[in-house]
């Protein structure tokens, strides 16, 4: 998208590095690091728009991604189990609570919501369930090395 490249990203980007480097914090580095934030890219996903499921582990080798909630319509980020086997999807047809077990789907979806995880994680992002209201999110991935 030819807008994405046009848009200031800086207030955001602060608030993804800032938040970035708490949580790195908390992870309990062994050494001293360089962290680079990618360029970021806006998705926009109007009445059933979705996100099949993928992850960031490609060419870039990013450390970690993120997702920054602008406006929320009704649809989830939702984190996938990578080793589900298709016995677990036969027993999510069965058992009722059982999907809980290797789909995570984030409750907090309020403007504002800035989600931080592994660039290896499984995600995407369900159905736009609101005719009325456009989801857009700005994401992008971060790179960490040593210094």
């Amino acid at each position: 998208n030819p807008q994405n490249t046009t848009v200031d990203y800086t207030t955001i980007l602060n608030v993804v590095q800032r938040q970035f480097n708490t949580y790195l914090q908390s992870l309990s580095p062994l050494v001293e690091l360089n962290i680079e934030l990618e360029h970021p890219w806006i998705n926009s996903y109007g009445w059933k728009g979705f996100q099949d499921c993928h992850d960031h582990q490609g060419s870039n080798q990013s450390d970690f991604s993120w997702c920054y909630v602008h406006e929320p319509a009704k649809s989830h980020l939702v984190f996938k189990n990578r080793n589900a086997t298709a016995s677990d999807m036969s027993l999510q047809d069965l058992l009722g609570h059982y999907s809980e077990h290797f789909d995570y789907v984030p409750s907090r979806i309020v403007k504002g919501t800035l989600y931080i995880f592994p660039s290896s994680t499984l995600h995407a992002v369900s159905p736009n369930l609101s005719p009325d209201d456009q989801r857009v999110t700005i994401s992008g991935n971060i790179r960490v090395r040593p210094l």
